[in-house]
């Protein structure tokens, strides 16, 4: 029980995890939000803050893969119900966002090693060296952050674009192509994820280790831009044929108020043969004197229209 307390409230410990963990997570939620708003920031934040706070106090004396399940549960599942959008998007923003956060500690470890010279942030020497690891996890944590969030910010609005892109989504059912793009960020970001732990809780980022995590990285960058052109193919696909419903029904509406106005234009001609006939019969009869016919005539035609 003191080993749990003395891990717990260990000055290193609580720099690391309840500071720069903190730290760390808040940027990352803050960017999130930036892709995708959250149905209520306070519901989030407060969420987010609590469970985060919570993981980040229990995490030295958690096990590795009791942290790792905590760690992605925190930072990718749970905020998928709290933001807004289509499953899709938030699933797919969620999962890209783990992989950017994963690549930006890698930044900053790589920072921290340049600097320092140790193999893994060591929390017993960690106050000597405590202006570097500020340094480092601002700027090379923080900056490559912000530069990834942009770029998935970017291809959420470029590819995923409010208003569904598919006559599927608009009528608020998910499209096939969106359902199978899906499983694309999902599986990349668990591989990566597991790697990237395993570097660093197995291996203690030995170079071989490194070099595997940076391999991987390059590949799933790969998979993503030919995930992304797919995507770009259907979207564009998907507007081809929202337009041409579009034109379809207004050609349709426009040959429908055709058939109206020929109608009427037949209407309107079957009128004027009939009243150029009435015309005549009329004087005909006024040219042979009999008015009070014509006049019987002109009233049984009144009556007529007003029956009519």
């Amino acid at each position: 029980m003191n080993g749990i307390n003395d891990a717990l409230f260990d000055p290193g410990n609580l720099i690391v995890n309840m500071i720069g963990g903190m730290l760390i997570q808040t940027v990352y939620l803050a960017l999130l939000t930036w892709i995708v708003p959250p149905r209520s920031k306070r519901v989030f934040w407060f969420v987010e803050l609590v469970c985060t706070a919570f993981f980040m106090f229990l995490k030295p004396v958690m096990p590795a893969l009791p942290r790792l399940a905590a760690s992605v549960t925190v930072g990718v599942f749970l905020p998928i119900p709290l933001l807004r959008g289509s499953l899709f998007t938030r699933v797919f923003v969620c999962t890209l966002a783990g992989v950017a956060q994963t690549v930006a500690e890698l930044v900053c470890m790589v920072g921290w090693v340049s600097i320092t010279g140790l193999g893994v942030v060591d929390n017993n020497v960690l106050l000597s060296y405590l202006p570097v690891y500020l340094v480092t996890l601002l700027v090379g944590h923080g900056g490559t952050m912000f530069l990834l969030a942009a770029g998935i910010r970017w291809l959420v609005r470029r590819f995923l674009p409010t208003g569904a892109p598919c006559l599927a989504a608009s009528r608020g059912t998910p499209s096939a192509w969106m359902l199978k793009y899906l499983w694309f960020p999902v599986l990349q970001f668990t591989l990566f994820f597991v790697v990237v732990e395993i570097g660093f809780d197995v291996l203690h980022w030995k170079e071989g280790s490194v070099g595997i995590v940076s391999l991987l990285g390059i590949l799933c960058l790969a998979v993503d831009v030919l995930l992304f052109v797919q995507i770009g193919r259907s979207v564009a696909q998907a507007q081809e044929e929202v337009r041409a419903a579009v034109l379809e029904e207004r050609v349709g509406d426009y040959l429908a108020r055709s058939e109206r106005v020929q109608a009427l234009l037949g209407e309107t001609a079957h009128l004027r043969h009939d009243l150029r006939n009435h015309r005549m019969v009329v004087e005909a009869l006024c040219e042979r004197g009999e008015y009070e016919r014509a006049e019987a005539y002109l009233d049984e035609f009144a009556d007529r229209l007003a029956g009519e």
